[in-house]
């Protein structure tokens, strides 16, 4: 027993002489520390999961600690929990077993040097690592040449440019920002034509200036200017901040006439800037992007605002071997190689009822179409020549946010009627890229002038024999009715059951199954399988328009008899 309570005392001396040595503590303060500080911060822990847009990598050499940012400190050296700090409203932070540390006025490097040198001069072997766990959230002012200008809340993760960007997504919640939504949209829709227009030309189409000019006031006074286009070419966030509490940004209208700095030629990004006193030519190369793979290395002409051209040298990573300050009205223009456009094959793919359907290699702008079905192996029995087509493929300009930019295009300088406008959008609406070629006249009257030459990317379908003929609209018994060769729109409409009553006979079409061209009943015209017959009812009249017809027929009676009579009676004398 005796020995039993001497080895209790032991034990308990032991541990209690061994808290008294730095670092060597069994019951270790510095977690129970940690398990108190975490136990207060459970609120922040509910915030934490919340995380908001991070917007930009944070960059320690440049990020400024504020008021509300969280930090995550780990000390590694007895535990691998980790300690969340929240740093005061008055910029400083309570670390455990330190006290507290004043952060105004610095980095997060300068700040996670400081924390770790105060840890370390209490332990010298300390493991710590310390980060940014959460950016705070910062007020902010935006007006200017940005959609909507205003106050906003954004982590202070991000930087000018960000902030910019975020000003300018649109909102469609109410009828105003829809409304402005499709403005914004027309713009752009606007700006996307303009850049195919000059896709791979090499030449810029507008110049920039807001946002080499971007005027930041803070709090306390100070300003500067912010250069987002140098931000991004030389990787530099000296010319792109973080933003910080209470920062008006004002992004300026752009102008009209300006000094200017130009790269242009075989570069991914072509582009004119505003000229600004420091650039030089390695500024100039790195906007560009960096060379298409065309770029002639050896043929880059720099105009450096005196009118003389000079050749420079400029290796692949776009480092110049002379870096050179620009004057106003700089122009870099890289060449371009030689290269052979033309493209001596090309493919066409034909499906259907052929006998070996399938890609078939063509010389585009030679081939035509009967040497392709031969290729194919010609026809297979089942193929029926009336509803073949060929479908070429377009490039063209599709608007994502104006589809009907081409109807208002085409109509704008119309001599057409207002009458004719639904019609005409319509058609452009379901118009279908087909090469207008017919099989038939083709490949069974023998009519060259339907062997038309082939592209690359043509689609040639060759269907079956659908084998009937789909009557509606005012008939007795609507419904298909089994092809036979050479009937016409009449013996279809009588094995239909004949007109209803209410049909208008004379209105009766024939809708090709081909390409759903409306056809008039006349003499020798064929319907051909897959074809369909509408007969119509005569045109519904609003009230009144039927009895102001006879109106004007009766008025036109009188006028001419009252116009005989007096010239009967002015002659007859």
């Amino acid at each position: 027993m005796i020995k039993k309570i001497v080895l209790v005392i032991f034990f308990l001396s032991t541990n209690f002489l061994l808290s008294q040595i730095k670092g060597l503590s069994t019951i270790d303060p510095e977690k129970l520390f940690q398990e108190d500080v975490i136990g207060r911060l459970d609120k922040d822990q509910e915030a934490i999961k919340d995380l908001s847009t991070v917007g930009n990598v944070v960059d320690p050499k440049y990020y400024y600690i504020g008021p509300g940012d969280l930090l995550a400190l780990q000390n590694i050296t007895f535990s691998i929990t980790t300690e969340y700090l929240r740093v005061t409203p008055e910029v400083s932070v309570l670390v455990p077993r330190i006290g507290e540390i004043n952060l105004k006025g610095k980095t997060l490097e300068e700040t996670r040097e400081i924390i770790i040198r105060s840890i370390k001069n209490r332990n010298p072997d300390a493991i710590v690592s310390l980060s940014l766990y959460k950016p705070r959230s910062v007020l902010v002012s935006i007006k200017g040449n940005v959609i909507k200008d205003g106050v906003y809340a954004f982590p202070a993760s991000y930087r000018i440019s960000t902030a910019i960007q975020m000003a300018n997504l649109t909102q469609t919640q109410n009828i105003f920002q829809q409304q402005q939504f499709f403005t914004y949209s027309r713009y752009k829709d606007l700006n996307k034509e303009i850049e195919r227009l000059y896709n791979e030309t090499g030449l810029a189409h507008t110049k920039v200036y807001s946002l080499r000019n971007v005027t930041v006031i803070h709090s306390d006074g100070s300003s500067e200017t912010a250069d987002i286009i140098k931000a991004i070419a030389l990787n530099n966030p000296d010319y792109d901040k973080y933003i910080k509490e209470n920062d008006e940004i004002i992004v300026p209208y752009e102008l009209e006439d300006f000094p200017t700095i130009t790269v242009a030629g075989a570069v991914r990004k072509p582009g004119i800037y505003v000229f600004k006193k420091d650039d030089d030519l390695n500024f100039l190369l790195k906007t560009s992007g960096g060379f298409s793979d065309d770029a002639d290395l050896d043929n880059i002409i720099l105009i450096n605002g005196d009118g003389i051209s000079q050749k420079v040298k400029v290796s692949p990573d776009l480092i110049p071997s002379n870096n050179v300050p620009l004057y106003p009205g700089a122009i870099l223009n890289v060449g371009r190689k030689n290269v052979d456009l033309e493209q001596n094959a090309g493919l066409v793919s034909i499906i259907g009822n052929v006998k070996q359907s399938g890609n078939y290699i063509i010389t585009p702008g030679k081939t035509k179409l009967k040497e392709a079905i031969e290729m194919a192996g010609g026809f297979s029995n089942d193929a029926y020549l009336p509803l073949a087509t060929i479908i070429r493929k377009e490039n063209k300009f599709l608007s994502a946010f104006n589809p009907g930019r081409e109807y208002f295009e085409k109509f704008k300088q119309t001599d057409l009627t207002m009458e004719d406008t639904i019609r005409f959008n319509i058609d452009i609406m379901y118009k279908k890229p087909y090469v207008s070629c017919d099989f038939y006249q083709l490949f069974v009257n023998n009519d060259e002038s339907q062997n038309v030459i082939l592209e690359d990317g043509d689609l040639i379908t060759i269907p079956s024999n659908p084998k009937s003929v789909f009557v509606f609209g005012q008939v007795k018994n609507p419904g298909y009715i089994n092809f036979s060769e050479g009937k016409d729109i009449e013996w279809y409409i009588e094995r239909a059951g004949g007109f209803a009553p209410k049909a208008d006979k004379k209105r009766a079409r024939i809708i090709r199954g081909k390409n759903k061209v409306w056809i008039e009943q006349e003499k020798n015209v064929k319907v051909f399988a897959g074809d369909e017959i509408y007969v119509p009812k005569p045109p519904d009249l609003p009230p009144g328009v039927e009895l102001q017809n006879y109106s004007l027929i009766a008025t036109a009676i009188t006028t001419a008899i009252s116009l005989s009579y007096l010239l009967i009676t002015l002659f007859g004398k």
